[in-house]
């Protein structure tokens, strides 16, 4: 007997709405929905149901890491040694050489000694190197002697020495007598050159990080203000020929100066639409409101000291730091009696340091009248100098 058996199937749709007022402020695990009623499609039956809503947060917070990087420096030094062969002493040193680290811009010392007159009669070479104190970098260091004449047998130390205080480099660099007569010049005068690689590591923790499902555009927007031109300005700023439309907010939340300037009523400025300035120049007050909007600067190798003076004038502290660190990071014997004068005059602390502390290594390289008549007419700086050259014996 054959059998059958039907089966089917009926679908209600039932549309339900749930409002959910301070959804920003929900502050519990997750919030349940009022109950809902219903039919079923086929016999009609009663249904109720809820909803469950379960806030989940946007970023996902990444654990702690530390990030570890090293740069190397490399420097090469000369040292000549005329009448060889009338060497009399068991040891000759050179002068200090100078110069900095790749990674943290720390100041390095180093002077090279010569035994002509050792027991093993292989006469050597050894390399003494010192790094200011401070910061948490860890420096390795490593030389090699390169002779006036092509060799592959040039000396060298035995990989990498970590470096603490004035510490002597690797191995004796040695050969024996015969093999350094080799190498002299006809006026009886040896030429040695060298290559010193400094290598320096920094580790830091970096802070948990938020991953965002999209990167801020709030960068982005604000630059668009600073490129738009007049796109809603309230206010024209005039500098020469020049006009630059801008926004009273964003300059006034960005610069204790200009937001004291539109504060006070009775000031002329919080008055009108234009404000004039007269002591900056047009190329130089366009960089500074593209900080002002955008915290970045075009060109600032060539305008960081006019910016430096203008981040003084209106409290940019950051344009300050960022001036200060190019200056530093630029220091010449040439221009470095300047750079100090404007590090005092625009109260940029870090670069005055920094200055003071390189003529103190530089001194005999400067022109005697640049840092004379600096010390003369600064005792204070005169006495950092002095304090300077005091650690550097």
């Amino acid at each position: 007997m054959e059998q059958s058996h039907t089966t089917e199937i009926k679908t209600a749709l039932v549309e339900t709405k749930w409002t959910i007022k301070g959804f920003s402020a929900i502050k519990v695990g997750h919030l349940l929905s009022p109950k809902f009623a219903g039919t079923s499609a086929h016999t009609s039956r009663t249904l109720t149901w809820r909803y469950k809503l379960v806030p989940i947060e946007v970023g996902v917070t990444m654990d702690p890491a530390c990030k570890t990087e090293m740069k190397t420096a490399v420097f090469y030094s000369t040292w000549i040694i005329k009448g060889f062969s009338s060497i009399k002493t068991d040891k000759y040193s050179s002068a200090i050489f100078t110069g900095l680290s790749a990674f943290t811009s720390r100041a390095v010392f180093w002077y090279f000694s010569f035994y002509p007159k050792c027991y093993s009669d292989r006469p050597y070479v050894d390399a003494m190197l010192k790094i200011d104190n401070g910061g948490s970098s860890k420096f390795y260091a490593d030389v090699e002697l390169e002779l006036n004449k092509p060799s592959k047998d040039n000396p060298k130390t035995t990989g990498p020495t970590a470096v603490s205080g004035f510490t002597k480099i690797g191995c004796d660099m040695s050969m024996s007598r015969t093999d350094w007569e080799r190498y002299l010049l006809q006026d009886d005068t040896l030429s040695l050159r060298f290559r010193i690689s400094l290598h320096e590591i920094v580790s830091e923790m970096q802070k948990p990080l938020k991953m965002l499902p999209e990167d801020s555009q709030l960068l982005d927007n604000y630059a668009s203000l600073f490129s738009s031109g007049e796109f809603f300005s309230d206010l024209t700023v005039v500098i020469g020929k020049r006009e630059f439309p801008a926004h009273r907010a964003i300059l006034a939340v960005r610069s204790p100066v200009f937001a004291a300037m539109f504060k006070h009523t009775e000031m002329a400025e919080s008055q009108q639409k234009r404000v004039v300035i007269q002591d900056i120049e047009p190329h130089v007050f366009e960089e500074v409101l593209r900080f002002i909007y955008t915290d970045t600067v075009q060109g600032l190798d060539k305008l960081a000291h006019e910016l430096l003076a203008a981040a003084d004038k209106y409290a940019l502290d950051r344009l300050r730091n960022m001036c200060e660190e190019c200056l530093g990071k630029n220091l010449s014997v040439e221009t470095v009696t300047k750079t100090l004068h404007l590090a005092d005059l625009y109260h940029a602390k870090q670069l005055h340091q920094l200055a003071v502390q390189f003529i103190a290594k530089n001194i005999k390289s400067m022109q005697t009248h640049d840092w004379k008549d600096l010390l003369t007419n600064n005792a204070d700086v005169a006495a950092e100098m002095f304090s300077e050259l005091t650690k550097l014996r």
